[in-house]
Order: structure tokens, then sequence, then C-alpha cells
């Protein structure tokens, strides 16, 4: 046989190798689209992991400014009790005089 002449029977085998270069090929692309949705399932299941963190965190934090915000107002009202309670006289000249000047600038407009 010389060179460069090829047989049936040559051509047939480069043939059926080649399929079964496609067939494994296509294996591993199946293979390789499978780790890449695991990964990305996973990395997802990270994220929701994340979030659901941080929201606990941010709850936490709010839950907290609100019960300070709350004590705050609760001693200024105890602090304004008691001064109105220690002087009687001064405390209502205070709320007459701050009841003139809310409805001079209420008539205004």
């Amino acid at each position: 046989m010389a060179q460069g002449t090829r047989t049936q029977s040559d051509t047939e085998s480069d043939a059926a190798s080649l399929e079964k270069d496609v067939e494994r090929l296509k294996a591993d692309v199946n293979k390789l689209t499978g780790t890449l949705q695991e990964i990305l399932r996973h990395r997802v299941e990270s994220g929701k992991e994340e979030v659901a963190s941080r929201y606990a965190e941010a709850k936490d934090k709010a839950e907290r400014l609100k019960n300070q915000a709350s004590d705050t107002a609760e001693e200024a009202l105890l602090r304004a009790r008691a001064t109105v309670a220690e002087r009687p006289l001064g405390s209502i000249a205070a709320a007459l005089g701050l009841g003139v000047i809310l409805g001079l600038i209420l008539r205004r407009r």
C-alpha cells in the first residue's frame, strides 16, 4: 500500500474512532454540566445562609435600637414628671409660654 492511499477499512476505523471520541466528549460535557450545577447550587445555598444571617443581625440591632429609644423616652418622661412635681408653678409658666409661642406661629400660617 502506498503512502497517502487510504482504504475503506482505514476510513471506517477512523470514523469509529471519531464516534467514540464524540461520545466521550458528550459524556465529559454532561459531567462538567453536572459539576457546574452542583457548584451553583452550593453557592446559592451559601448566599441564602448569608442573607438569613445578615437579616437576623439587622433585626436584632433594630430591636436593640427600639428598646434603647423606648428607654430614653421613658427616662425623659420621668424627668419631666419629676420637674413638674418639684416646680409646679414654673412648669405651668413654661407650658403657658410655649402655648403662646405655638399659637402665634400657627396663627401666622
